[in-house]
């Protein structure tokens, strides 16, 4: 995505991810403890222009995908089953060389 459809990206625009991203305050109980979202998954902005901790300009938005999203384990690929009893939504952050538009 180039920086000028980041910029205009809104909240409810549908998006792909281009590369796999760890799941938002990820802690599941997988080695590493972590799980990431599949690339080609698509999901929906949740939030925008959210500043990033370090990095000049390094804005990034919040994408929800559903409940049922294939994650998988972000060293190996391998797919993984996360018990989810809450049926929440799967949230990542992505950057505008991450996503591209739906």
């Amino acid at each position: 995505m180039t920086p000028k459809q980041f910029k205009n990206l809104k909240v409810g625009d549908k998006v792909v991810l281009i590369e796999p991203r760890l799941e938002y305050g990820c802690g599941y109980p997988v080695p590493g403890g972590r799980a990431a979202v599949s690339a080609g998954s698509v999901g929906v902005v949740g939030a925008v222009n959210v500043p990033a901790v370090r990095g000049a300009e390094r804005n990034f938005a919040c994408i929800d995908f559903p409940p049922d999203v294939k994650l998988i384990h972000p060293y190996n690929g391998e797919i993984l089953v996360v018990e989810n009893p809450h049926n929440n939504t799967r949230r990542v952050a992505a950057f505008a060389a991450e996503i591209e538009l739906a």
